[in-house]
């Protein structure tokens, strides 16, 4: 189970950013227009139009995928339906950190009061997303080891 959520992990802040549009305000993309050069907190990447496209549609894919997988294996029974609170944490986060990623790039003149923000409620939003997977995890650990301790007991006779 865990090699399904590792791509999750990767793919969701991409398609995130994929599926987030441009955080830049309609001022500045007029002041842009005149010349006037934009302050950006990160400088934003691009490869060009058609291979971040490519690459967000990749990551789209591979999300839906991986949630496909899990899907599959919690309904054959195969996977613990407490894997769901670990990947919603992963969904979370990594969307939080896309959505980030698209505040801190967004140009404007001057300060950039979203990205300040961003920073500040960062702690709150990411510990807020990790509780999914922190309770389903207790889960899967309590499960593992009930299974390691019933396996372990030795059988009597009757």
């Amino acid at each position: 189970m865990p090699f399904v959520l590792f791509p999750l992990t990767v793919a969701t802040p991409v398609a995130a950013v994929w599926l987030i549009p441009d955080q830049t305000n309609e001022a500045a993309r007029k002041l842009a227009a005149d010349g006037v050069e934009l302050d950006y907190g990160i400088e934003p990447v691009s490869f060009g139009p058609v291979a971040d496209t490519v690459i967000g549609v990749v990551a789209c894919a591979v999300v839906v995928i991986c949630l496909a997988l899990l899907a599959s294996g919690t309904a054959r029974r195969t996977i613990a339906s407490a894997w769901w609170g670990v990947a919603l944490s992963i969904l979370a986060v990594g969307f939080f950190g896309g959505f980030c990623w698209r505040v801190w790039t967004a140009g404007g003149i001057g300060a950039n009061i979203g990205a300040g923000f961003m920073v500040l409620m960062s702690p709150f939003c990411i510990g807020l997303g990790l509780l999914p997977g922190i309770v389903g995890a207790v889960f899967i650990r309590r499960a593992r080891n009930q299974r390691l301790s019933s396996a372990a007991a030795p059988e009597t006779a009757p």
